[in-house]
């Protein structure tokens, strides 16, 4: 059974005692197979019961005791509130906010624990516990620290990440994602990026864990506000990023959060993020449903600005349905809110929807107006998704009307923005138009090249748009084979 063998030695951290329990148990229950001992492992993830020998030198969770009393106290006690950090790994900075240390100081003890093999370095500056070593961790945590304590570490860190992402989505999308929110404590070393490229490498590594800290905030007594927060505060990321089903899970942990804690405006952030996530995956039905219940908690709360912003997500399933005129009178509904409160990137952003739904009509004059309008002010305000957006609906109008070398330069324009960005799905969906508009210039190599990307993109992200553009690339028959 050697896939089994191989599930139990990664069980076991690949720790000879642990094997030896392990092996003892098999060995003495003949009938136990080794696929069925490597599913109870599976089962009993994070359970050292189940490494437990005859005596202190075959226990497991002795023999970690005996690397842990070997530790300096601030050390060992950054070992114990790792064991209350999600997973799977965690940085400098994410460790830091669980003690309240500086990030030097935490970089020092987290050295101290991985020279006691208590963590492992997988690549720098984040560190990674065996399930064995985070349960352990995590008992020790329960033993040795109160409850108030624990609460707090928990609360640093969920701050950390809800300042960090903050920042991160900020530097993508400007205010747009922004919360209300208090100045972060001293203790929390939030990051702070200068660029696109910096705040996806950071998500990149912190994706997991944030995703993980929804769940793990829904369930903690008086933590579960932060699952909305960090579902709200990801939602464009996770779009951009084609996390599209983990987007429906913590959208539906926050709900039952918010809903469980009577959180009227974390139950129309939730709705949102909800419905959205099930527009992505197409589930027209589903989104239109919550993005409906969002929109009237919105109003009833008298928050405009939000109200608007779900106006969007309304609209935008309407587009995917090609139901263009419903889309319009959203994008309508939303730019009259965004001038009533004077919020000039909703306002930009409603112009350019209207102007795409327009140009989807054939409304090619007043679509370029909007478009135009649209793109002036998101560079104004410096704002590079919009930016890209406004091109993006500018290169349709041109290629509706025929102008296919204006297309071509708009189309560019945002294909390159969204590389920027790393906005992979909407990049695929701008270089199958930009395929398009070659194809009608009578440029097929440029076309196939077009279409070829968008594939091999939306192949990478399992998306139902890739048999559209694969169509494309099929080899049209000859007279021959049409009458065969």
């Amino acid at each position: 059974e050697p896939a089994a063998v191989a599930e139990i030695v990664t069980r076991c951290a690949r720790l000879p005692l642990s094997l030896v329990v392990v092996a003892a148990q098999a060995a003495t229950r003949p009938a136990l197979t080794l696929t069925s001992l490597a599913a109870q492992l599976r089962q009993r993830r994070g359970d050292l019961t189940a490494f437990r020998g005859g005596d202190e030198g075959t226990d497991v969770r002795a023999v970690f005791s005996w690397s842990y009393r070997r530790l300096s106290d601030d050390a060992a006690r950054l070992f114990r509130l790792l064991g209350l950090h999600p997973g799977p790994d965690v940085g400098v900075a994410a460790a830091a906010a669980l003690t309240g240390a500086s990030p030097a100081a935490t970089r020092r003890l987290l050295a101290e624990l991985a020279e006691a093999s208590l963590v492992t370095e997988a690549i720098i500056d984040r560190f990674s516990l065996h399930d064995l070593l985070r349960a352990y961790a995590a008992e020790c945590a329960m033993d040795q620290e109160e409850a108030d304590t624990r609460r707090a570490a928990q609360r640093r860190l969920l701050d950390y990440l809800l300042y960090s992402v903050q920042s991160c989505a900020r530097v993508q999308y400007g205010e747009w994602q922004k919360l209300d929110l208090p100045p972060a404590g001293d203790d929390i070393p939030v990051e702070r990026f200068g660029d696109p490229g910096a705040a996806n490498v950071w998500f990149g590594a912190e994706r997991r864990v944030l995703v993980a800290s929804i769940g793990q905030a829904a369930a903690t007594p008086g933590l579960e506000a932060y699952s909305w927060r960090l579902a709200f505060s990801l939602s464009l990321l996770m779009e951009a990023h084609a996390m599209w089903r983990e987007a429906v899970t913590v959208a539906r942990i926050a709900l039952d959060a918010a809903t469980r804690t009577a959180d009227r405006v974390g139950c129309a952030h939730a709705e949102h993020s909800l419905g959205m996530a099930y527009s992505w995956l197409g589930r027209d039905d589903d989104a239109l449903t919550h993005l409906a219940r969002s929109r009237w908690t919105f109003a009833a709360l008298g928050d405009r600005f939000n109200q608007a912003r779900v106006c969007f997500g309304i609209g935008l399933v309407h587009d995917r349905r090609g139901a263009d005129a419903e889309a319009r009178d959203q994008s309508a509904l939303a730019l009259e809110l965004y001038r009533e409160i004077g919020d000039r990137r909703g306002q930009a952003i409603a112009l350019g929807n209207i102007g795409w739904s327009m140009a989807r009509m054939g409304d090619l004059e007043p679509a370029l107006t909007h478009c135009r309008e649209s793109l002036a002010i998101h560079q104004e305000l410096g704002d590079v998704q919009g930016t890209a957006g406004s091109w993006d609906s500018l290169g349709l109008v041109h290629q509706r009307a025929g102008r296919l070398d204006d297309a071509l330069t708009c189309y560019r324009a945002a294909v390159e923005l969204w590389g920027q960005m790393e906005n992979e799905f909407q990049r695929a969906d701008t270089l199958t138009r930009l395929g398009d508009v070659h194809a009608a210039a009578g440029e097929d190599g440029a076309a196939r090249s077009c279409w070829q990307r968008s594939l091999a993109i939306l192949d990478g992200l399992e998306h139902a748009d890739a048999e559209a553009v694969r169509g494309r690339l099929a080899p049209v028959p000859t007279p021959s084979e049409n009458l065969t």
